[in-house]
């Protein structure tokens, strides 16, 4: 399976923003005009999540400090995850499962730009600057037909619209990262620029840290965000961004000072968003690039791949409906062994795509609206041409005051295609255009739910079932090690499957008083059948029949909040290695059937302690402490294969059993 010897190197160990189009619930029917941006104050709960009622949810930015942390940091990753509509990841795994999904099947946007992965190496960071946004948006299903095509989740970070009219700020200093951001109105009223950095250090207080066998690691990470808002007019403003993120990991043997691992990947996304009354258009550009490179038992594997495209679209609310178009152009580069002078490269490509899409939202009765989508995609690659309509329907009732029900269809299609040649989302995996002989992945996503309020308990709470009927979804069923071989050909081992996921979602959340929490719990189940293997279904890489996540915060005093979380998740399916020959300069695996085995079940406690010092004047202080896995849970990692020469093949594990503590500072100021 997806290999395996390459995993050894993961061992490492307030404004609200509306966009110009509706984010009101689905049986609302006002179009937003020149409103962007508001501030609301008021002396209700302090709500860090919002279910917005249309399948979206909004996440403040400024709020998230009330919520458990990730080694000290507020960053959005940590909640995110807590969702039941997403899979709990392993440490060390920088990968986002919605509802049996890939990492690859969702959509991440910063600004409107496309960012292909947000995750820093390893998963424990995003590579979303908390200081520097100001909301996230989040859904898994209801997705409207204006929405660009994935068939996962989609996650949306905004930093705001119109421009700031005075200087604010935020500086966090940590032992593991530190962050900051700053905004400044350049001519009141009309003008402002922002600008954003995040950078680790961890090698420069803990050289000696992060260890594999006789090796060091040594772990590198930076976050860059700059912006420029212009308000032209009463109903023009035009807002420019620029994104870069960077990963680095060096292995080097402690004895020799050789190095024998290098991996890593960046993304550089730069765009510019104008909005014309409720006109938006919208330019992006983002570059992906990986990084890998491994000396392992006398061969030597360096795997380079990226991904380049530009997408150009505009969106328009005319009554009830709602147009939007776009183009995008995108180049993959493939994945290759440089170190083999023989070797072919495979899967580089460049495709087009184009679609339009209306959208209508109606309220047919007080307490009955309905959405209705159709989106017309056309899509060319080589000489593989396709169009797929792509209908959305969706109705939602409220049977009283604090309870509605909804129900929704919608077929969702993928032209990318993530092959996940890791058991841990290394930069080895690469991703290629769908073609004549990888077409694209499709699914028909049905949901059915209830959302609304316990009022005489002030619990929020959701409830829904889905299920994804999926075309076309692949994985990886081989080792990275024979690409060391001069003729082998990843995609040989990447299998087309199909199959389906389904499952039961169910959150709850209490957002005010001295104890406020959440709980999500998901109980999933995804298949695949592959035709090289037979017609049996097989677990998908990222099925996990329990996930349950549970937060819990206290408030003792004004300022003082405890919070502990815990998080409990079944087994991640892994195809366990037999043994190795080698024939000639090949080296042939043999495996037990595909996805047979799964890791043991997960578990972690994780406790955080954050102050809020009394605010004076324009400026506020606030230092938190964290422990993550609090109770030294041993959490296998992944199983993994090494080779050598003399010894052969050989199955190892990989596991976290350690408590990582941190403490930060923080400053804002506004």
């Amino acid at each position: 399976m997806r290999c395996i010897a390459y995993a050894m190197v993961v061992t490492m160990v307030s404004a609200g923003v509306l966009r110009t189009k509706a984010e009101t619930p689905a049986d609302t029917v006002v179009a937003p005009s020149s409103l962007h941006e508001i501030v609301v104050k008021g002396t209700g709960p302090r709500k860090v999540v919002r279910l917005l009622g249309n399948g979206e949810i909004d996440i403040s930015s400024a709020l998230l400090s009330e919520q458990p942390t990730i080694l000290g940091s507020n960053d959005p990753l940590g909640l995110i995850r807590s969702l039941p509509a997403i899979a709990t990841a392993n440490e060390l795994s920088a990968s986002l499962s919605v509802k049996g999904m890939d990492n690859g099947a969702n959509h991440f946007t910063t600004d409107g730009i496309r960012v292909v992965n947000p995750l820093h190496l390893f998963g424990l960071y995003s590579t979303f600057n908390p200081a520097y946004y100001k909301n996230y948006r989040f859904a898994s299903d209801r997705f409207d037909a204006t929405e660009q095509n994935f068939t996962g989740g989609r996650l949306e970070a905004e930093s705001g619209q119109l421009p700031d009219t005075a200087l604010t700020g935020t500086v966090a200093a940590g032992i593991i990262e530190s962050h900051f951001a700053v905004a400044a109105p350049i001519v009141k009223g009309k003008s402002s620029f922002a600008v954003g950095v995040r950078q680790t250090y961890l090698n420069l207080l803990f050289p000696g840290l992060l260890k594999f066998n006789t090796s060091t690691l040594k772990y590198d990470f930076t976050d860059v965000n700059a912006g420029f808002r212009w308000q032209a007019g009463e109903k023009d403003i035009l807002g420019i961004n620029f994104f870069f993120s960077r990963d680095g990991l060096n292995m080097s043997l402690d004895k020799r000072g050789e190095k024998n691992g290098e991996c890593g990947w960046h993304n550089i996304c730069g765009g510019a968003k104008w909005n014309h009354d409720n006109l938006e258009v919208n330019l992006g550009v983002s570059y992906f690039n990986n990084k890998f490179y491994l000396t392992e038992g006398g061969r030597t594997i360096d795997l380079p791949s990226n991904v380049l495209q530009g997408t150009l679209s505009a969106e328009k609310p005319l009554g009830d409906f709602t147009l939007e178009s776009d183009i995008t152009i995108r180049h993959s580069s493939g994945q290759y062994n440089r170190k083999n002078e023989q070797a072919e490269v495979h899967g580089a490509s460049d495709a087009a795509e184009m679609n339009i899409a209306a959208n209508w939202k109606h309220r047919l009765h007080d307490r009955l609206s309905v959405a209705l989508g159709l989106r017309l995609s056309l899509y060319h690659c080589g000489s593989y041409n396709t169009v797929k309509p792509l209908p959305r329907v969706s109705l939602r009732g409220e049977i009283m005051h604090d309870l509605s029900v909804f129900a929704s269809y919608g077929r969702l299609i993928q032209y990318e295609k993530l092959v996940e040649e890791t058991t841990a989302s290394l930069p080895a995996d690469f991703r290629i255009n769908a073609d004549r002989r990888f077409k694209p992945q499709e699914t028909h996503s049905f949901d059915i739910g209830a959302e609304g309020r316990i009022g005489a308990l002030g619990i929020d709470y959701s409830f829904g079932t889905y299920y994804r009927l999926i075309r076309h979804a692949g994985e990886f069923h081989s080792s990275l090690l024979n690409l060391a071989g001069s003729s082998y050909n990843p995609l040989s081992d990447y299998l087309d499957g199909h199959g389906y996921s389904c499952g039961v979602s169910v959150m709850l959340m209490r957002q005010f008083g001295k104890f406020r929490g959440r709980a999500g719990y998901n109980l999933g189940k995804a298949r695949l059948k592959f035709d090289k293997l037979g017609n049996d279904y097989f677990p998908f890489a990222h099925d996990r029949l329990h996930d349950l996540n549970a937060s819990l915060s206290y408030e003792p005093a004004m300022g003082l909040t405890f919070v502990a979380s815990f998080t409990h998740a079944t087994g991640l399916p892994y195809t366990r290695t037999k043994y190795g020959y080698m024939i000639g300069d090949n080296l042939i695996c043999e495996y037990y059937p595909h996805n047979s085995s799964r890791l043991p079940a997960y578990n972690r406690l994780d406790v955080s302690a954050a102050y809020k010092f009394k605010k004076r004047g324009r400026t506020e202080h606030a230092i938190n402490i964290s422990l993550y896995n609090a109770l030294f849970n041993k959490n296998i990692l992944f199983y993994y294969t090494t080779y050598t020469e003399d010894k052969g093949i050989q199955n190892r594990s990989s596991y976290l059993e350690t408590v990582i503590p941190s403490i930060t500072y923080t400053l804002t100021f506004k």
